[in-house]
């Protein structure tokens, strides 16, 4: 009976060190059911759309469904408009580019992915030196000296000559005007205006 139990017991032993004996492994890009890390996700980009949002406007140049590259042609050509001056019969209308430098494609750029309505900034760097320049030039057109009343005798009576008062040109609102119309992208009429010198007789 012992010599029994004893055989089984060894049998029992011979069989639990076999199974120990065997190793499971997972062929080279098989799933064993577990995961080794997380998955991340590349970010993703969005493109911006091929036309510009409906009612979009570039220093008041409507773009809104315009494609960037006609949107940019569209302001060149605006901004490229000459400017409108105007006293008396005078009418003088000089190019804007050498008066400032129009910053279009970076404006255009910030346009593709504006939301619709929107107003966006054209950048503009004015140069105030050749404004300068330019309204001295023409105030040499349009200021006048005053001419002051003569007398003279005609035979032995009197004679006074008319006189007539000069003016000046406003150079400091006239380069004002000029500014405020490159900065704003306007071309409407500027009004110049001249300060009156009275004649002394």
């Amino acid at each position: 009976m012992k010599r029994a139990a004893s055989a089984l017991f060894l049998t029992a032993c011979a069989f639990a060190g076999a199974l120990s004996a065997v190793v499971v492994t997972a062929p080279s890009g098989a799933s064993t059911g577990t995961t080794s890390g997380a998955t991340t996700t590349p970010p993703t980009t969005t493109a911006p759309p091929a036309t510009i949002a409906p009612g979009v406007r570039i220093g008041g140049v409507d773009v809104g469904g315009l494609s960037p590259e006609a949107a940019l042609v569209v302001v060149r050509n605006s901004v490229a408009s000459p400017l409108v001056l105007v006293y008396q019969n005078l009418r003088l209308e000089p190019a804007a580019e050498p008066f400032a430098v129009f910053y279009v494609q970076g404006a255009v750029d910030r346009a593709r992915r504006a939301a619709p309505g929107t107003q966006v900034n054209l950048v503009v760097r004015v140069r105030r030196d050749r404004i300068g320049e330019y309204v001295a030039n023409l105030g040499r057109r349009v200021d006048r000296r005053p001419v002051d009343s003569q007398l003279f005798l005609r035979g032995l009576r009197p004679f006074v000559t008319p006189g007539r008062s000069g003016r000046a040109l406003n150079r400091v609102a006239a380069t004002s005007a000029i500014v405020r119309a490159l900065v704003r992208n306007q071309r409407f009429p500027i009004r110049l205006q001249a300060r009156r010198i009275p004649q002394r007789i």
